[in-house]
């Protein structure tokens, strides 16, 4: 959203450094503030828990924590990831099966 560290800092009414700790995964994330980043980011929160995918499917669990560990990384990170997927996918594909072996 484009969001930077500060306004969402501001608007879940903690320090920026609080923020930072959340995102580091070092902090917890109160239910007040889970609520505040939920109506900033207008998601459910359900979707900040990963129960809820914001796709209406349900993700095995496996992916569902691959989901959250992409969350932490940098945006250029979570590119590489996603670059990384379509290589298996594709790879998948030459093999002529979708398990990848």
């Amino acid at each position: 959203m484009g969001l930077k560290q500060e306004d969402v800092a501001k608007s879940l009414g903690i320090p920026r450094s609080a923020l930072s700790n959340v995102e580091a995964g070092t902090r917890k994330v109160g239910a007040i503030e889970l609520s505040r980043l939920a109506k900033l980011y207008l998601r459910p929160l359900t979707w900040f828990t990963g129960e809820d995918t914001g796709i209406g499917l349900v993700l095995p669990k496996e992916v569902a924590h691959v989901a959250r560990a992409a969350a932490t990384l940098s945006r250029r990170d979570r590119q590489e990831l996603a670059r990384f997927a379509e290589f298996l996918k594709s790879r998948a594909r030459g093999k002529g099966g979708s398990d990848g072996r």
